[in-house]
């Protein structure tokens, strides 16, 4: 099945790139095999994917989150920090330029009380 894969994507114009394809395996517990070989391809194994870790938990996603959303407002400080511009204007570039860093894929996450209340916190901060 696996030859059949790659044999159709070749036919597409797409190859499996080795260094970016990564491996999660859930459930079994063996740490020995840290990488597969399927065909010609060695995988690494990890334990978990950006958007995805091995128990479930959004903790460090929702923490990752929180921290672009920080980058960004230090990115823009200069501009939401001036009196020269109005507060409806600071208000408009927060709602369009840092916000959306936070709540990107947001309504898709499940969240338990102590996550929302870490948002509210960082959206009470600025």
């Amino acid at each position: 099945m696996t030859q059949e894969i790659i044999k159709e994507g070749e036919q597409l114009g797409l190859i499996i790139n080795e260094t970016k394809t990564k491996l999660m395996r859930v459930g079994n517990k063996d740490k020995e095999n840290k990488s597969i070989a399927l065909e010609n391809y060695v995988f690494e194994e990890v334990d978990k994917f950006k958007y995805l870790s091995r128990d479930g938990s959004r903790d460090a996603e929702i923490k990752e989150k929180i921290m672009a959303a920080n980058r960004a407002f230090y990115a823009n400080k200069k501009l939401l920090k001036s009196r020269n511009l109005a507060k409806t204007t600071k208000v408009n570039i927060y709602n369009t330029l840092i916000r959306p860093v936070l709540m990107y894929l947001a309504e898709t996450m499940t969240m338990t009380k102590k996550d929302e209340e870490n948002i509210r916190i960082f959206e009470r901060k600025y």
